[in-house]
């Protein structure tokens, strides 16, 4: 009765799809410029995106890949970025208030793309900055 069980459960879980945090349709409305507040979007692959301009507000981008995004002018107020990969990022402008950047890593971001970005109240926690220090203020 046993291996019978066990066949079963072994059959259903080969059988089952991966399920993705992120889906599609939040991709593409990036894509079109239309933003996306609220969306889900963890573990989504953005590197090298423009989201420039674009309303994130409130979405969850915990363990995303945003290398070498464009992130000019973007409102990420009070999203989730926890372990965020924003390596290479132009972050010029940018607004993280009230953002969970628990463990995100910002190395490789040049200087000069992180002028006028707004952390305020934004949680920081293991976090890792362009000159590769970690700030754990908010541990």
């Amino acid at each position: 009765m046993r291996i019978r069980s066990f066949l079963v459960f072994v059959a259903l879980f080969a059988t089952a799809s991966p399920s993705m945090a992120w889906d599609q349709v939040d991709i593409d409305r990036l894509n079109n410029r239309e933003g996306c507040p609220d969306c889900d979007l963890a573990g989504a692959n953005l590197s090298g995106m423009d989201l420039s301009s674009q309303d994130l507000s409130g979405a969850n981008l915990s363990n995303a890949n945003m290398t070498g995004v464009g992130l000019f002018n973007s409102n990420f107020s009070g999203a989730n970025l926890f372990n965020a990969n924003l390596r290479s990022a132009n972050l010029t402008g940018t607004n993280f208030s009230g953002a969970d950047l628990t463990g995100a890593i910002f190395t490789d971001v040049h200087e000069l793309n992180i002028e006028n970005i707004n952390l305020t109240n934004a949680k920081m926690c293991s976090t890792t900055w362009i000159d590769g220090t970690v700030d754990n203020t908010d541990c």
